[in-house]
């Protein structure tokens, strides 16, 4: 039996259009009038059916559809103009349906009201002769959502930007605390530095970790500097088991010695802390040194950032995202089946992360 898109017919397809007349005809030996009703309701409902809509819209859309199909069993120009008055509103309110689903937040809730009062306008205008013209209530309407859309956008970008940076602060600061924990947990340290590793020197490191590109970062002085430091650092106080002979207190010391006054000639986030660390670390590797007696301690391995709950995403749809581009709308289903309609705001593939929003901009 043959079939047909109503889309495809909606597009110009003369093709699909006589696909539908030819599957509708045959089986119901109707007048031509009656013909084009019976198109008009096969048309429509093809649009409304699921799940292009959510079906909490379904009853305001199926109320309207009597006056809708007269419209259109009326005027052969909804099949072949763009610009047919009935083609204009479905053009207008479906993809902003489409996108609607039930949400507990108030611009959800406004537009089920915006709506449901447009199709009602709609429906009562369709039922007055001669009304071939665009509605009033369309141009409001359509006003309206022009400003929900573009408010949606903006907090759209702002949402992506504050993932983006927090997803970026968390990497660079596990990069730091890895580095730091790799040379100095578990590492005898004076208690003088302690705080300050974990704080200065940590501060320091990420806000150049940062502000550099990835790829410079390994060329930029402050963080050559600690790169060669670190590995030293924890290897010249000693505690308990951990002994450490003169010769490399002698070899090791004055090499940090040097790296440490070198490093204060490089930009800093913050002078004066810095400064404070670097004498501390000084002071701290010349009482070593000299074999005068410090408070010691192994230095405990810094926590890294408690990473946000993630959902389980099971395979199949972690390798149906590889086809959704960013910016797709799609359909997803939560625990309970209820159709959740989002747009694909963010893929940052570097970051390992999507991130949906539903039609009002919000996560």
């Amino acid at each position: 039996m043959p079939s047909f898109e109503a889309k495809a017919i909606l597009a110009g397809d003369a093709k699909q259009l006589d696909e539908a007349l030819n599957a509708l005809a045959p089986a119901t030996h109707k007048t031509p009038a009656e013909l084009r009703r019976h198109l008009a309701v096969q048309i429509y409902r093809q649009l409304l059916a699921h799940p292009q809509v959510d079906a909490q819209l379904l009853p305001l859309f199926t109320a309207i559809e009597p006056s809708l199909v007269n419209q259109i069993a009326l005027h052969d120009s909804f099949y072949s103009n763009s610009q047919d008055p009935v083609r204009l509103a479905l053009d207008t309110i479906l993809p902003a349906a489409s996108r609607w689903y039930p949400r507990t937040s108030k611009p959800a809730q406004q537009f089920y009201e915006k709506l449901a009062q447009l199709l009602a306008a709609l429906d009562s205008y369709w039922q007055m002769p001669g009304s071939a013209a665009t509605c009033p209530a369309l141009d409001d309407f359509c006003q309206w959502l022009a400003s929900e859309d573009k408010r949606a956008a903006l907090l759209e970008s702002r949402l992506c930007e504050t993932e983006l940076s927090s997803q970026k602060l968390a990497i660079t600061q596990a990069r730091v605390i890895n580095l730091l924990n790799t040379h100095l947990a578990q590492r005898p340290l004076p208690l003088e530095v302690h705080s300050l590793v974990s704080t200065s020197l940590r501060s320091e490191l990420q806000y150049w970790a940062s502000n550099t590109a990835a790829a410079d970062l390994a060329d930029l002085p402050l963080w050559q500097h600690w790169q060669r430091m670190l590995p030293l650092l924890g290897q010249v106080f000693a505690l308990g088991d951990i002994q450490v002979d003169d010769q490399q207190l002698y070899s090791k010391i004055p090499a940090l010695l040097t790296e440490l006054e070198r490093s204060l000639t490089q930009p800093q986030s913050n002078a004066p802390a810095y400064q404070q660390l670097v004498d501390a670390l000084s002071h701290s590797l010349m009482l070593t040194i000299q074999k005068h007696p410090q408070e010691i301690a192994l230095f405990n391995a810094l926590p890294l950032p408690q990473e946000p709950a993630s959902p389980q995403v099971p395979q199949t749809l972690l390798q149906a995202t590889e086809s959704i581009r960013q910016g797709d709308w799609i359909i997803m289903h939560g625990d309970n089946q209820d159709a959740i309609r989002c747009k694909l705001a963010l893929k940052e593939a570097s970051l390992d992360q999507l991130l949906f929003v539903d039609h009002t901009g919000r996560k």
